[in-house]
């Protein structure tokens, strides 16, 4: 039979980092224990933690980065991350003068490699490596 240690109220998203519990709740605060921080009322889901960080994005292009202790490392805007495996992030910035948002993956060592017109669901992970397929755009011209 299993015992009851604890009870945790209207969790939103949740993982398990070394052992402990970080979770977003419903108040839009991500919190391991008693200590939490405040996220934004429209957070991104699922809480990606990547490389001893958890990174907090939501729908306006903001984000947090916290880590293991929850303390505030960055916060900024046009920005947004999802996890993709233990070797690699995904995140997107905006191009300021192309007014664009570029995809990239983010390594562990904090290299970027940027990706061009790519399809969100065309990154695959194997064991043995990254299969990235790019598509490009065919315009078909008519005269006048």
């Amino acid at each position: 039979m299993f015992k009851l240690i604890s009870k945790i109220d209207n969790v939103r998203d949740y993982v398990i980092y070394k052992g402990k519990p970080y979770y977003i709740n419903t108040s839009d605060e991500i919190q391991c224990g008693e200590k939490k921080q405040m996220l934004y009322k429209t957070p991104l889901s699922p809480l990606a933690t990547f490389n001893g960080k958890f990174y907090c994005s939501e729908w306006e292009n903001n984000y947090k980065i916290f880590d293991e202790n929850l303390e505030l490392i960055e916060e900024g805007k046009d920005k947004a991350f999802l996890y993709l495996s233990k070797e690699f992030l995904e995140t997107y910035f905006l191009d300021e003068q192309q007014k664009i948002f570029i995809t990239a993956l983010l390594d562990r060592e904090g290299n970027l490699m940027v990706l061009g017109n790519i399809d969100k669901f065309s990154i695959s992970f194997f064991q043995m490596g990254i299969y990235i397929y790019i598509y490009t755009k065919r315009i078909k011209y008519t005269m006048m």
